[in-house]
């Protein structure tokens, strides 16, 4: 009765430390010039960017956008931290673009009060509708949240996202924006990409891909096999970063396909 009345409480203080979030980022929006969009940004999140944007990869789902801006996210992550048989103090390592912020945000403050320890990278690019605005990057978010104490973890270090994950695909103009962000790790391919982030992999009880960066899928067709949500293992996953921990047996969650996953548990 206890663990149970302690997971609730847990929960509850999770959710609503989201929510606190979300607020604080959308009145925060002026800041940057920008104004509140009542038409796409549904819940009034902050979270939500522009269909098309200078530094975005490819075309977004607006609903998938909206759906990941849910607070209860929260709770699906703290059931995937005890399913994959997690405790406080267990190291762990998030992989994230930067197309779900809110999804991203929601994951470190349900990893940080589970009492986790956070290993981050992030890729800046990012598909339609996600933190692709050039005046407020996920870089920006993130030293919101951190600096208003949303949340503790910052990333390791950011790299450009796009093809390759070192601005393949990106005008002069967009990588000159991108290339502006403190602790930016260019990479010269996605090889050295993925090397970068090996060694988080090797002391981590857990890995999350948020978003899908070419680090985090790598070059096998093989990794779009892998399933949305909690995986154990799989010697067939590809040669990123999740396809990699897979094969070590190191549990991956797979934030990717955010409909389907809202509807398997009642988010949507």
């Amino acid at each position: 009765m206890q663990e149970q009345n302690n997971f609730t409480n847990q929960i509850a203080q999770t959710t609503k430390q989201v929510r606190a979030a979300h607020l604080f980022l959308w009145n925060s929006l002026k800041n940057f010039g920008l104004e509140q969009d009542f038409e796409h940004d549904i819940f009034h999140s902050g979270f939500i960017g522009v269909e098309n944007s200078i530094i975005t990869t490819r075309s977004g789902n607006l609903r998938a956008k909206q759906y990941s801006t849910k607070p209860e996210w929260t709770k699906i992550f703290i059931n995937w931290f005890y399913e994959a048989g997690l405790k406080s103090g267990d190291n762990i390592f998030i992989s994230s673009s930067s197309s779900f912020p809110a999804m991203l945000c929601s994951c470190l403050i349900a990893a940080e009060n589970f009492g986790l320890q956070i290993k981050l990278c992030v890729s800046l690019g990012s598909s339609s509708w996600g933190a692709n605005r050039p005046e407020l990057l996920s870089a920006d978010i993130l030293k919101i949240l951190h600096d208003n104490g949303f949340i503790k973890t910052l990333p390791e270090f950011y790299t450009l996202g796009g093809i390759n994950e070192n601005g393949g695909g990106f005008s002069r103009e967009a990588i000159k924006i991108l290339s502006r962000v403190e602790n930016i790790f260019i990479n010269h391919d996605l090889e050295e990409a993925v090397k970068i982030k090996l060694p988080f992999i090797n002391n981590s009880r857990l890995v999350i891909s948020i978003g899908g960066n070419a680090s985090s899928m790598g070059r096998d067709l093989n990794a779009l096999n892998i399933p949305s949500g909690l995986n154990f293992s799989s010697d067939n996953a590809g040669n990123g970063i999740a396809g990699i921990a897979l094969r070590n047996n190191i549990p991956v969650i797979h934030v990717s396909k955010i409909i389907e996953l809202a509807k398997k548990f009642d988010l949507d």
